[in-house]
C-alpha cells in the first residue's frame, strides 16, 4: 500500500509540473537580427522590468542598484525576429545587478516562440501585400480633384496637401484596406494567443492562460503605402515635356488587437516637392520654405486664420521702424490667379489661434 501512494505522489508531482510548465509566464524582449551575445547583453538591460525593488533604509526613493531588490521571474527571453531564432536566460540578482545564465528552452517556450514567429511572420505578409497593391500613380490633372483655380489642378503641392488635409480620402482608403483585410481573415491564425494589445513598445497576449509580454524598441511593423502625384506638361514650341511630381504617403499598420488596420498620413515621407515633406510644413516651418500660390491657397482652405508680411524692402523708413505694420490680414479667399512677383512671408494659425505653420510664398496683388 507504501507503495501505491508513494507512486500516486511522484505522478501527481510530474502532473503538477507539466501544467506549470505549459501555463508558465513569458517575459522577453524581440530584436530584428542578434547574435547570442547581443541577447545576452539585452537580457541584462531589459530584464530589469522583472526587478522589484524596496526602499533602501525606509527611503522613499527606489533604485534598481538597490539590495533589496527580488525577481519576480527566474527566466527571459530574447526573439531574434529576423533569424527566428530565440535565446532563453536564467536569471538570477547578485552584486545589486543581473547575472544572466543562457539556458535551452523549454517544451513550452519552445512551442510559444515558434507561434509567436508565425503570428508575426503572417502579419507582416499582409502588410506587405496590401500595402503593394494600394501603391498607384495619380496624373494630373484629375477630375476628382477640383480646384477654383484651373491652374492649381496641375500643381502636386496643392493637390497633395488638398488629399492629406482633407480627411477624405484617408477614411475611403482605411476602408478599401480592411476590406482587403477582410477577405484574407481565413488566413489569419491566432496560434494559440488572446486578449492580443500591440503597440510601439511590445506585444502583450494571453496563451494557455498565462501572460505573454514581448517589448520591443524598433520593430519597423508599419508600412507605406505611396501614391505619387504626377503633373506632365508640353511645351510644343520645343516639343519638350516637363513633370512635376510629390509623393503621399500612408502608415498602415494594425490596430491594437490585431483584428483590423489603420491608415495615417505619414508626414515625414509625404513629400509636397522632392525637397519638402509635409513634415517640414507642419512641424518643422521656416520662412525658408517657399511654396507655390497654388499651396499657399490650400494651406489657407483647412486654417482659418492666416497672415501675410511684405517684404520689409517695399516699405519706407518709417513702416521698416515699426515691424508690426508689416503684418497683414490676408484675404478671406487668397487666389493662386491673383499673385504679384514679391514673396510674402505667411503665418497660418488653427481654430485655437495656434501658430501652424510659417511658409513663404507669392504675395496676393
Amino acid at each position: 500500500m507504501k507503495w501505491i501512494y508513494l507512486l500516486l505522489g511522484v505522478y501527481s508531482l510530474i502532473i503538477a509540473h507539466s501544467v506549470t510548465a505549459e501555463t508558465q509566464s513569458i517575459t522577453g524582449y524581440a530584436c530584428e537580427d542578434c547574435s547570442a551575445k547581443e541577447a545576452a547583453k539585452l537580457t541584462s538591460s531589459q530584464a530589469s522590468v522583472l526587478l522589484s525593488c524596496q526602499p533602501d533604509n525606509n527611503q522613499n526613493t527606489l533604485k534598481a542598484a538597490s539590495s533589496n531588490c527580488t525577481l519576480t521571474q527566474r527566466r527571459f527571453l530574447i526573439f531574434d525576429i529576423f533569424n527566428q531564432k530565440t535565446h532563453a536566460f536564467n536569471l538570477a540578482y547578485q552584486r545589486q545587478r543581473i547575472a544572466t545564465t543562457p539556458s535551452p528552452l523549454t517544451k513550452a517556450e519552445h512551442s510559444a516562440a515558434k507561434d509567436f514567429f508565425q503570428l508575426l511572420q503572417a502579419k507582416s505578409h499582409i502588410l506587405d501585400n496590401i500595402a503593394l497593391s494600394h501603391h498607384e500613380d495619380i496624373s494630373l490633372p484629375n477630375s476628382q480633384i477640383d480646384f477654383k483655380a484651373n491652374s492649381c489642378s496641375l500643381d502636386p503641392a496643392a493637390v497633395i496637401l488638398r488629399l492629406a488635409l482633407d480627411p477624405t480620402l484617408t477614411t475611403r482608403l482605411r476602408d478599401r484596406v480592411n476590406v482587403d483585410y477582410n477577405s484574407l481573415s481565413a488566413d489569419d491564425k491566432r496560434t494559440g494567443f488572446a486578449a492580443l494589445h500591440v503597440s510601439e513598445s511590445g506585444f502583450y497576449a494571453l496563451r494557455n492562460g498565462s501572460n505573454f509580454s514581448v517589448a520591443w524598441d524598433k520593430l519597423h511593423k508599419a508600412r507605406l503605402i505611396k501614391k505619387q502625384i504626377i503633373a506632365e506638361s508640353a511645351d510644343y514650341a520645343t516639343i519638350a515635356h516637363t513633370k512635376a511630381s510629390g509623393l503621399l504617403a500612408f502608415r498602415l499598420g494594425w490596430q491594437d488587437d490585431l483584428t483590423a488596420l489603420s491608415v495615417e498620413v505619414e508626414p515625414q515621407y509625404t513629400m509636397i516637392t522632392p525637397d519638402i515633406s509635409l513634415a517640414d510644413v507642419l512641424h518643422h516651418s521656416s520662412w525658408n520654405i517657399k511654396l507655390s500660390a497654388c499651396a499657399i491657397a490650400e494651406l489657407q482652405q483647412h486654417f482659418v486664420t492666416s497672415s501675410y508680411a511684405r517684404p520689409r524692402s517695399d516699405f519706407s523708413a518709417e513702416k521698416r521702424q515699426h515691424h508690426s505694420n508689416t503684418t497683414e490680414i490676408a484675404p478671406e479667399h487668397y487666389s493662386a490667379d491673383a499673385v504679384t512677383d514679391e514673396t510674402c512671408r505667411w503665418l497660418f494659425h488653427d481654430k485655437e489661434g495656434k501658430l501652424v505653420s510659417t511658409v513663404s510664398g507669392p504675395c496676393p496683388s
